[in-house]
């Protein structure tokens, strides 16, 4: 049976980047993006995550702050069919190391901010095979930016 939210979800920003292609759709502090580069971004992003992997029904962890890369996240995430797992960003190591075990989560897209408690909550998670940093460079980790530049869609 097909999931057909997501594929609205996807249909809506497709048609709201034809429609309203300049309109802003995200504000975030003194940011806009447009809904053509919404849909720009999530579609080079869900590129990106599929040449890592990423197919349908994988879970893919958010463990963000409110920021504009969550939504960017999220459009490419559903966009492949994977499951979105958003992680309240208060959790400490133990429970996010629990959650990413009970998930099954094969990615976690995070912030540098948080880089101490993902890699100490990795440790726990056996599916845990990637790591995507929104605002920065670490090892062992892809920068959320350069996975979008470099992908074609």
């Amino acid at each position: 049976m097909k999931d057909t939210r997501a594929e609205n979800l996807i249909t809506m920003l497709e048609k709201n980047a034809e429609r309203f292609s300049d309109k802003t759709a995200l504000f975030f502090s003194d940011k806009k993006i447009s809904y053509k580069e919404l849909r720009l971004m999530s579609g080079r992003l869900s590129q990106g995550l599929k040449n890592l992997g990423i197919k349908k029904k994988d879970r893919v962890a958010l463990f963000l702050p409110n920021a504009p890369e969550f939504v960017v996240s999220y459009f490419a995430i559903i966009a492949i069919g994977a499951v979105c797992v958003p992680v309240n960003n208060m959790l400490k190591e133990e429970e996010l190391g629990f959650i990413l075990k009970d998930s099954g989560a094969r990615l976690i897209i995070s912030s540098m901010a948080y880089l101490d408690i993902v890699n100490s909550a990795k440790k726990k998670a056996p599916d845990l095979g990637h790591m995507v940093i929104i605002d920065g460079l670490a090892p062992d980790a892809f920068n959320f930016y350069e996975m979008m530049e470099r992908s074609v869609i």
